[in-house]
C-alpha cells in the first residue's frame, strides 16, 4: 500500500481519504525521485493506469509505480 511510503501528514494521491502511515516524516516516493534526479537518472512515479500508458520508455530509465488492479476478461 502506498500509505506506507508516505508520512502521516500526507495523503494517497489516488485515495485522498487514506493518510500516510510513516511516523518518521519521510516521503519515500519524493526521496526516490530526488535521489534519481541527483544522479541524472530519468525516473517517473505513476499511480494510475492512464499515467502508465503515457510513459515513453525511450525517455525513462526507471519507473516506480503503485500496483494497479486491472480487470482481465477471459473469453
Amino acid at each position: 500500500m502506498i500509505r506506507h511510503w508516505l508520512p502521516k501528514v500526507s495523503y494517497d494521491p489516488e485515495l485522498t481519504h487514506e493518510e500516510g502511515r510513516r511516523l518518521d516524516g519521510r516521503n519515500l516516493i519524493e526521496d526516490w525521485i530526488r535521489e534519481k534526479k541527483k544522479r541524472n537518472v530519468k525516473a517517473e512515479y505513476v499511480w494510475k493506469k492512464s499515467q502508465l500508458k503515457q510513459i515513453d520508455p525511450s525517455k525513462v530509465d526507471q519507473l516506480l509505480g503503485k500496483i494497479m488492479k486491472i480487470a482481465i476478461r477471459s473469453t
